[in-house]
C-alpha cells in the first residue's frame, strides 16, 4: 500500500474510528488497531478507508487520498494518531513495507515506523443489506431530540438501555431514554417522515451520532438486526443491538396524571441545583424540593454543610409539593428542557415537561420515618 492524503483528513477518520478502538473486547490481535484501505474505484477516484471494530461497535469513515499503490493493513489507532498529529500541516505520506507503515511527510525530516499487520488478517467490514428498514433524517433534527434525552442514560448499567430509542409516527420523530432512575422522552416534527420505523442506537453509536449530525444536513439510520447503522455521505456507524427487550415507554405515559404544579425558570433551577451540589458534603446527601406558592426552595437533607437557594416560579395549582430526589439526577432531567418548563407531581417522581412536547422523569428518593427511640432504661 502506498498513498498520500492531508493531515487533517487523515485525523479526522482516525478520531472517528478510535471510538471503536477503546474498549477491551474482541479478538486480541485485533484490539486497538484500525485497517487503513487505498483504493482507486472504477471511476478513477481514489480513497484511504479506515475501518475500526471491536465487536460490539464498528466505524467505516473514507478520506479522500492520492493512491500509488492499492492495498490495505492495520496498525495501532492510538500510536498513529499521536504519530500523524506531531507532523506539520500538510500533505502525508503513508507506505507498508517489511512489516511497517511508514508516515511521513514531503517537507519534514520526521518520520514513523510502526508495527502494522497485513489487512487480510483483519475483520471484514460489516454492512447493511440492502432490503434493510431505513429512514433519511435531517441531522439538525436528529441531533436536537437525541442531545436532550442522552444525559438520562447510565451507559454503565443494564446493557440494554444502554442507548437511546429512535421511533417514527407520520410526520414525527421520537427519541425515548431510559435508565433505572429516569426516563426521557423528546418529539420532533418532520415533513413527509414515514411511520412505523423504530430501532435502538446502543450507547457506542451515540458516542459519534452527535459528531455526525453537526457535519451532515442528511442522515440515514438502518435498522439491520441484529445490528443498526448510521450512515452519512462519507462515514458508516454500526452497533450491535445488545440482548433484552426495552421497555414498553407507552404504558409510563399512561400512568402519569399530569397536573401541573408551577412553571420554573430552567437557568434559575440549574443555578440553584449547582449551588447546593457543590456545597455537598456527602455526595450521597439527596435534595428537598419544595414549591410553595410562587416560590420553589432547594435545600440539602441530612447535610452538615446546610445549603439551600430559592427562586420564583409561577404557580398553576393550589396545592403544595414536596419531593426528596437526588440532585444530580434531577439536573440532567431539566438539562434536557431546553427551556423553562413546568414541574407536576407524579407516584414515580418529579415530572419535568415543556411545550415543544418534552418529558421527562426523575425518580423520588424513598422517604423515611425517623428511626424510632431507644426504649428508656428499666429502673
Amino acid at each position: 500500500m502506498k498513498a498520500t492524503t492531508t493531515k487533517q483528513a487523515l485525523l479526522a477518520a482516525l478520531d472517528r474510528c478510535a471510538v471503536a478502538t477503546t474498549a477491551e473486547r474482541g479478538h486480541a490481535p485485533h484490539a486497538g488497531k484500525v485497517l487503513l484501505s487505498a483504493s482507486v474505484y472504477e471511476d478513477g477516484e481514489s480513497v484511504l478507508r479506515a475501518y475500526a471494530t471491536d465487536a460490539v461497535l464498528q466505524v467505516d469513515t473514507v478520506a479522500a487520498a492520492g493512491v500509488e499503490r492499492p492495498g490495505s493493513v492495520a496498525v495501532n489507532c492510538k500510536r498513529l494518531i499521536a504519530a500523524a498529529a506531531s507532523m506539520p500541516e500538510g500533505k502525508l505520506a503513508l507506505k507498508f513495507a517489511s512489516g511497517r507503515l511508514v508516515l511521513s511527510g514531503p517537507s519534514t525530516p520526521r518520520g514513523y515506523g510502526l508495527p502494522a499487520m497485513v489487512g487480510a488478517d483483519f475483520p471484514t467490514p460489516q454492512e447493511p443489506r440492502s432490503t434493510a428498514a431505513h429512514i433519511e433524517l435531517p441531522a439538525a433534527i436528529l441531533s436536537r431530540v437525541v442531545r436532550r434525552v442522552q444525559p438520562v442514560i447510565e451507559p454503565r448499567g443494564q446493557p440494554h438501555l444502554a442507548g437511546v430509542r429512535i421511533e417514527t409516527e407520520a410526520g414525527t420523530v421520537r427519541a425515548i431514554a431510559l435508565s433505572n432512575h429516569a426516563f426521557a422522552i423528546c418529539p420532533d416534527q418532520v415533513a413527509g417522515l414515514a411511520e412505523g420505523w423504530g430501532a435502538f442506537i446502543p450507547w457506542g453509536a451515540l458516542k459519534l451520532l452527535v459528531a455526525l449530525c453537526d457535519d451532515h444536513e442528511q442522515l440515514t439510520l438502518i435498522d439491520d438486526a441484529p445490528r443498526v447503522f448510521i450512515q452519512s455521505p462519507e462515514t458508516l456507524v454500526g452497533g450491535l443491538i445488545p440482548e433484552g427487550n426495552y421497555p414498553p415507554w407507552q404504558n409510563l405515559l399512561q400512568h402519569l396524571d399530569r397536573q401541573p404544579i408551577a412553571r420554573v425558570p430552567r437557568l434559575m433551577m440549574q443555578e440553584a441545583l449547582r449551588a447546593v451540589t457543590v456545597a455537598r458534603d456527602n455526595l450521597a446527601s439527596p435534595v428537598r424540593v419544595t414549591i410553595r406558592g410562587a416560590e420553589l426552595t432547594v435545600s440539602l437533607e441530612k447535610d452538615d454543610s446546610d445549603a439551600s437557594d430559592r427562586l420564583q416560579v409561577e404557580p398553576l395549582g393550589e396545592s403544595d409539593y414536596s419531593v426528596l430526589i437526588d440532585p444530580l439526577l434531577l439536573t440532567d432531567v431539566v438539562r434536557g428542557a431546553d427551556a423553562d418548563f413546568t414541574i407536576a407531581g407524579v407516584a414515580q417522581g418529579p415530572l419535568v415537561a415543556t411545550d415543544d412536547g418534552y418529558i421527562a422523569v426523575a425518580a423520588r428518593r424513598r422517604e423515611q420515618d425517623p428511626p424510632e427511640p431507644p426504649p428508656a432504661p428499666e429502673s
